[in-house]
Formats: C-alpha cells, sequence, structure tokens
C-alpha cells in the first residue's frame, strides 16, 4: 500500500471484521440506555439513582463509540471493550455496595451489569477469533 493509499472505511484493504463484533458493540449501547431509563422507569431513589444515569449514560456512549469504530472505520477498540466489562462488573456489584434494598433495582442492576459484561466478552471473542 502506497501513501497516497489508506485504510478508509471504503478501500477494500481495509481489515474486515467480523459482523458480531459490531452487533455486540451496538447491542452494549442499548443496554447502557436501558439502564439509564431504569431510574425513570422503576423510580429508583438516592444514590444509585444518579449512579444508573450517569453509568447507563457512560456506557451508552462507549458502546456507541465502539460499534463506530468497529463498523465504520473497521478497527473495533480493544481498551474499550475491557473498559466496558469491567464497568458492567461494577454494575453488577453496586446494589451492594450503595446499600439498595429493592429487590427490583438489584435485579436490574445485576442483569444489566451481566448483559455489558456477556456482550463484551462476545465483543472479545469475536474480535480474535472471528476477525480475518
Amino acid at each position: 500500500m502506497g501513501s497516497s493509499e489508506s485504510a478508509t472505511p471504503t478501500s477494500p484493504t481495509a481489515k474486515s471484521v467480523a459482523p458480531i463484533v459490531v452487533r455486540t458493540a451496538g447491542a452494549t449501547a442499548v443496554v447502557g440506555l436501558l439502564l439509564l431509563a431504569s431510574s425513570i422507569v422503576v423510580t429508583i431513589t438516592g444514590l444509585l439513582n444518579l449512579h444508573n444515569v450517569l453509568l447507563g449514560a457512560v456506557i451508552a456512549t462507549l458502546g456507541s463509540v465502539n460499534a463506530l469504530l468497529s463498523d465504520t472505520y473497521q478497527s473495533p477498540n480493544i481498551a474499550l471493550t475491557l473498559l466496558l466489562a469491567l464497568l458492567g462488573l461494577w454494575v453488577i456489584v453496586s446494589p451492594f455496595v450503595l446499600e439498595n434494598t429493592r429487590t427490583l433495582v438489584t435485579v436490574i442492576n445485576v442483569g444489566g451489569g451481566l448483559a455489558v459484561v456477556l456482550l463484551a466478552g462476545t465483543q472479545l471473542y469475536g474480535m480474535f477469533a472471528l476477525s480475518e
């Protein structure tokens, strides 16, 4: 590849990314939005309310950026994916650390965090095992 050629989104020389990588990144963004919305729908109060709004927004944003990098630029970001997995783990334990007393809120956080961790793991698998 010459100096005038580059691996742009439309370039045939761009590295191909497995579709599962893009889809799981997008699904992670959706889980972040659901976590954000859970504070309004379930009327979570106190510190956990702010926690879910902020963390949901961060997870949704990072998932969207990762989907953009994976799809448009064919360049999934391992660091973003690992950060999402760590955030998912924190979402799982946060109701216990922040002393939540509502069972539904605990189920939402554990389920949402577990979904983020599983999607990040699937995305990592797709990056290493399925990409050309």
